[in-house]
């Protein structure tokens, strides 16, 4: 069981069905991850992870270095 998810550059493409049933997965244990990270220089991407994920606490990074500076 993990407290974070971190997504790196992965926006997760409706057709990768492998991926989002395992992201889906992630999240039915008795106590899902808490804060899920998504780290990718489109915006767009973060609402296909809430989408997928429902988390408790996203937060967005457009780099890498937002990322390190956190």
């Amino acid at each position: 069981m993990a407290d974070e998810i971190v997504v790196f550059g992965y926006s997760c493409p409706m057709l990768d069905f492998e991926s989002a049933n395992l992201l889906r997965r992630s999240q039915r244990d008795e106590t899902p991850a808490r804060r899920i990270s998504v780290i990718d220089p489109n915006p767009a991407v973060v609402s296909r992870y809430m989408e997928l994920m429902k988390p408790c606490r996203l937060r967005y990074y457009p780099s890498a270095e937002y990322f390190l500076s956190d």
